[in-house]
């Protein structure tokens, strides 16, 4: 198997409902980041929801989207799958940390948005040998039960993975939605200074 980069055009506006949902998010963020200035988030820096979500909106129409199951790999607080319910997904978000898993929760109940979240590892079982390999230092591997498993998912069900990825794991991220991931399936990714990265699975 390999990996294909797909070329994504942007629609230009989101709808007033999907800026609601960022900016009252964004507003969580900044006033659960002042209590959090330090250990597990610290140096934490939110993707561009504005720009995830617009190309969420744009796929949604996508001829290489198989279907409407959307995972993402690290969800937070939820912001980018609550984006993706509101606009048609079934979105389901996997977090490793409990306390952004519960924040997440309320943030979705407050905007009456249908989502799953679950505190887990987005590293399914079958590939936590590829995070052992890479060796020490990836957030991604830190431990916890397989959150496909826990949202009584087969990895390679989805049919759209979003993640972004800590500096360094892009490539450990690609790595094993190829391991994982059925054929067909596409794998977007924020990655800061370089913006959006669509990928599909041959």
């Amino acid at each position: 198997m390999a990996l294909e980069p797909v070329d994504l055009e942007l629609d230009q506006d989101l709808p007033r409902r999907l800026r609601q949902i960022i900016r009252r998010g964004e507003e969580v963020i900044e006033s659960f980041g002042r209590h959090r200035r330090d250990g597990e988030l610290a140096g934490f820096v939110p993707a561009d929801h504005q720009l995830v979500a617009l190309a969420l909106l744009s796929l949604r129409e996508h001829p290489l989207l198989a279907g409407d199951l959307f995972v993402e790999w690290g969800s937070g607080l939820g912001i980018i799958t609550m984006v993706a319910a509101e606009i048609g997904y079934e979105a389901q978000g996997i977090e490793i940390l409990p306390e952004l898993v519960d924040q997440a929760e309320e943030l979705a109940d407050e905007l009456g948005v249908s989502c799953a979240f679950v505190c887990g590892s987005c590293v399914p079982t079958a590939a936590q040998d590829a995070v052992e390999e890479a060796g020490e230092g990836f957030w991604i591997g830190d431990g916890g039960l397989d959150g496909h498993e826990l949202l009584d998912l087969d990895p390679a069900d989805a049919d759209l993975v979003y993640a972004y990825p800590w500096p360094g794991e892009q490539g450990l991220f690609e790595r094993l939605f190829d391991r994982v991931a059925g054929s067909g399936a596409l794998f977007l990714s924020y990655n800061g200074v370089e913006g959006l990265r669509l990928l599909r699975k041959c």
